[in-house]
């Protein structure tokens, strides 16, 4: 009988240390899978916001050129300079931003790019007076075209960025709900597996203890039916 319960006991409890580890691993691997998704949605966040800020600066490069041209403004020099100091840190910063074929391949076109285009411009604000100036005027024709078709890729860039976003977020997506089902269903699980032991050790350890000790105290009454 002393092996028979102390067995029952062991096994009882391996079941629940069991049930407990698998719940537990499950829980590890899957708030683990989050965290990791949560990153990735981090970095394409970044790229998605820095495409756009790479898009706005060119704008405003191609603009101050143009504005240049017009009016000589020797003072356009400075805000050329911010300028290229700020496409400098974004390119920098997309430049760590190692993604697939199609991100790697577009960021080494852009960044191609937006070089040409800042040499180019360059050019144009250190022309002394460059109102009707033909090099300047022709510079800033190539400017122009340079930076319409550099506004297309940074779109595009932009596109795959956000393109990858999406789809990352409708897998966090499912993540957190089979998260949430998570957290619903385990303190369920418990109860259950605490209602099973209950009556597992009611029925095969409580109740034949309490035979056993009902049945010594009648033979120790001398009663040995």
């Amino acid at each position: 009988m002393r092996t028979s319960i102390n067995n029952k006991l062991i096994g009882s409890f391996v079941v629940g240390a069991l049930f407990a580890l698998v719940l537990l691993g499950w829980s590890l691997l899957t708030i683990e899978s989050l965290l990791n998704t949560m990153n990735k949605m981090e970095t394409l966040s970044i790229r998605v916001d820095k495409t756009n800020a790479l898009n706005f600066n060119i704008q405003k490069l191609i603009k101050i050129s143009d504005e240049y041209m017009l009016t000589g403004d020797i003072k356009k020099r400075d805000e050329f300079d911010r300028l290229i100091t700020e496409l400098a840190d974004i390119l920098a910063v997309l430049g760590k931003q190692k993604g697939d074929k199609r991100w790697d391949e577009m960021s080494e076109k852009v960044k191609k790019e937006v070089t040409r285009l800042s040499e180019m411009v360059v050019e144009i604000m250190f022309i002394d007076n460059p109102i009707g100036n033909k090099k300047a005027i022709e510079l800033m024709g190539k400017v122009s075209e340079l930076g319409e078709r550099l506004i297309k890729d940074i779109e595009r860039f932009n596109h795959i960025a956000s393109e990858d976003r999406d789809k990352l977020a409708l897998v966090a997506s499912r993540m957190a709900e089979r998260t949430r089902l998570m957290v619903y269903t385990f303190p369920v699980a418990g109860l259950v597996l605490l209602a099973i032991l209950y009556v597992y050790l009611k029925r095969y350890i409580s109740t034949p203890l309490l035979e056993l000790y009902r049945g010594a105290e009648r033979v120790s009454r001398g009663d040995y039916t």
